[in-house]
């Protein structure tokens, strides 16, 4: 806006200059036009005095005399006067078209490049703070403002995603999803903007996943394969399908990236109970996990199925250590992969540590624990024998070493 004003102050200078220039021009009077006039004057004295007629003409001879003298350099003068007219002419003409040419290159160079609107949005950001409960006045106020800035800059990416959020704020669940849409369609591949998308959508649609939704929630997880809150969504689905054993896969995977231990009891809780309603029962083996000490209740406890003397697992979970004392059950809806389930495994081992840092990697300092080894007859279903006696219990020992 600076730069505009300032520009239009030049070029109001080259319109008004050459105004002055010409005032100075008329106002300057020359030499020649000096003594015509003082020639002028005194032949009007002769003819008022009353000297002889002799003495009279000769003064007007003396006078004339004196005037021829003063006309050669005045005529001259008055040819370079004349002659600089053009010239004058031609600089002011020059100097008011670059004026005009100024202010319309300014104009149009501001109303392309300029964002003249952009204070009416500049601290939108608060829109991501502001609650729909105690400021939804403010919301709607930022809400206006940038639909009115969106109106004129549909290309804005952000104003689009601050936009939406500000109608999932208000619970415009359908106006969030298009905002979100906007977004995405303008920044590619970001997974923050992919997920509020998705969760617009599915609140939209009341908690039904269509196929945009599963797509989008496919795409956030090839690149977050821990995000609970998708794969929360992706297990409510199912198990509003009936498909309570991709439900269990789901919520599984999900304690990954869990950290409210609210959150991972709640999610533990619900495993429990779908297993419950699996029919027939899968084949596999309860672990019952403890310890002998007092342990940080921040760590991590995962309990792997693998072969015997390590390698990749067949099977996985993880638990928080606050958790201690717990049970769980390793089987085919917790193996690594399809392609790699526990059922058709060899021989193979249970490995229980304790990981202080919480990653899935050994290290100093891990409590570990070994079971002896076992063979795919030794995988029985909830309820049955099979050819060992009951859980496998695992007994966490401080100072082990790990592996």
């Amino acid at each position: 806006m600076l730069g505009f004003v300032v520009l239009a102050l030049v070029a109001l200078a080259f319109l008004v200059l050459p105004i002055f220039m010409r005032s100075s021009a008329h106002s300057t009077p020359t030499r020649g036009d000096s003594s015509g006039r003082w020639y002028r004057s005194r032949l009007a004295e002769l003819e008022d005095d009353a000297a002889d007629q002799q003495v009279r003409d000769e003064i007007k001879a003396e006078l004339g005399a004196v005037l021829l003298a003063e006309t050669p350099q005045a005529s001259v003068q008055e040819v370079g006067a004349d002659s600089s007219i053009p010239a004058q002419a031609l600089g002011r003409k020059f100097l008011s078209i670059a004026g005009l040419v100024l202010v319309l290159l300014s104009a149009f160079i501001y109303s392309n490049l300029g964002e003249y609107g952009l204070p009416e949005i500049r601290g939108a950001e608060a829109v991501l703070e502001l609650s729909a409960e105690a400021n939804e006045a403010d919301i709607l106020s930022w809400q206006g403002r940038l639909a009115s800035w969106l109106a004129d800059n549909p290309d804005d990416a952000k104003s689009w995603y601050l936009f939406a959020h500000s109608q999932l704020k208000l619970s415009n669940f359908d106006e969030a999803a298009e905002a979100f849409a906007n977004t995405n369609a303008l920044v590619a591949n970001d997974v923050s903007v992919k997920f509020y998308w998705l969760q617009s959508r599915y609140l939209a649609n009341k908690g039904v996943l269509d196929a945009t939704s599963r797509r989008l929630a496919e795409e956030i997880l090839k690149v977050d394969p821990s995000n609970d809150s998708v794969l929360e969504i992706l297990a409510i689905a199912a198990i509003s399908e009936g498909e309570s054993a991709t439900a269990i896969k789901l919520l599984n995977q999900s304690l990954s990236g869990l950290r409210d231990p609210r959150r991972q009891v709640a999610t533990i809780q619900a495993i429990g109970k779908l297993r419950q309603t699996l029919s027939p029962q899968l084949p596999g083996l309860s672990v019952e996990v403890s310890a002998s000490a007092e342990v940080d209740k921040t760590a991590t406890v995962f309990v792997v199925a693998r072969p015997i003397g390590g390698g990749m697992p067949y099977a996985a979970v993880r638990r928080p250590a606050a958790l201690l004392p717990f049970s769980v059950r390793i089987d085919d809806l917790v193996s690594m992969s399809d392609a790699r389930k526990l059922s058709t495994a060899g021989d193979f081992e249970i490995m229980v540590r304790l990981s202080a840092s919480g990653i899935a990697q050994a290290q100093e300092g891990d409590w570990v624990w070994r079971s002896q080894p076992f063979t795919g007859k030794d995988l029985v279903k909830n309820g049955s024998q099979g050819s060992i006696q009951g859980p496998v219990q695992a007994l966490l020992v401080p100072g082990a070493v790990a592996d």
